[in-house]
């Protein structure tokens, strides 16, 4: 009973937002923004309470003095602070905003420095013995994406060289843009999977 009653909900919430899309009904409309406004509610609810639950089970941890209560205190320490903080001069203002692109953007460049060395490392057993028509594939792509797009090999200021190094930013444009369109076609999927009752959210 449960379970259809899940489906039933899922199903008609899912038909009454993809209707409003495309039907210029202005009750329809009001339906589908209230639902996606709910939705948003839903979904800033969920946030709280993971952050909640969080800050519990890594408390825990730091009571009790598991293994790794170190970092459990350490991350309470930096939420506790960054809330207090933002509580105080509120996200906008400029101190705490030049405070968190301090911190977000070494962070982003630290993984974008463990994405290279991955590369690095699965170039590395590409090159071992045995190698294969994919591993001679991966390496000439690596090679020539970062001439393309870094520089570190030289001639790439030459003018004949130049309508190469467009074919290929127009590769990478295009890989990017079939990246995007997977995402896409698989939410798309998962959407109809959902409004026809093959997958739930809720689980069994």
């Amino acid at each position: 009973m449960r379970l259809a009653l899940s489906w039933s909900v899922v199903i008609i919430v899912s038909l009454a937002i993809l209707v409003g899309y495309f039907v210029p009904y202005p009750p329809l409309q009001a339906i589908r923004y209230l639902l996606i406004d709910w939705a948003i509610t839903l979904a800033g609810v969920a946030t709280i309470i993971g952050v909640i639950n969080l800050v519990i089970v890594h408390a825990a941890k730091v009571r009790e003095e598991k293994p790794d209560w170190f970092n459990s205190m350490v991350l309470l320490m930096a939420f506790g602070g960054t809330f207090v903080f933002g509580m105080i001069f509120k996200p906008s203002h400029a101190i705490f905003t030049h405070l968190v692109n301090s911190i977000q953007f070494p962070i982003e460049a630290s993984l974008l420095a463990l994405l290279s060395v991955t590369l690095v490392a699965a170039l590395i057993r590409a090159i071992r013995p045995g190698m294969n028509g994919a591993s001679i594939l991966f390496i000439a792509a690596v090679i020539i994406f970062i001439w393309a797009g870094v520089g570190l090999i030289p001639l790439q200021t030459n003018t004949i060289l130049q309508p190469v190094l467009t074919f290929l930013n127009t590769i990478q444009i295009g890989g990017t843009r079939g990246i995007l369109l997977g995402i896409a076609l698989g939410a798309l999927v998962t959407g109809l999977r959902l409004i026809i009752g093959r997958d739930l959210p809720s689980g069994k």
